[in-house]
């Protein structure tokens, strides 16, 4: 799964203000399906907890064992 933190609406916005978290997966993902709303008018859906990892990049070996990743 990828993310993006940003603000739609004001792109050069700092890092210091709220911004928003853009998810980009499955769209029938269990952890999809909990973030979206019930359905009944409601704007806001289940509350989500996301933990990331910053990769500077990503090393890639002649084996898939030997993967390994810039932090």
């Amino acid at each position: 799964m990828l993310g993006f933190i940003g603000s739609f609406t004001s792109p050069n916005s700092p890092l210091s203000s709220p911004l928003d978290l853009y998810l980009h997966g499955y769209v029938s993902s269990r952890l999809m399906r909990l973030g979206s709303s019930p359905g009944n008018g409601e704007e806001e859906g289940f509350p989500l907890t996301v933990a990331a990892t910053h990769m500077d990049g990503l090393v890639l070996a002649l084996t898939p064992n030997h993967h390994s990743v810039s932090l």
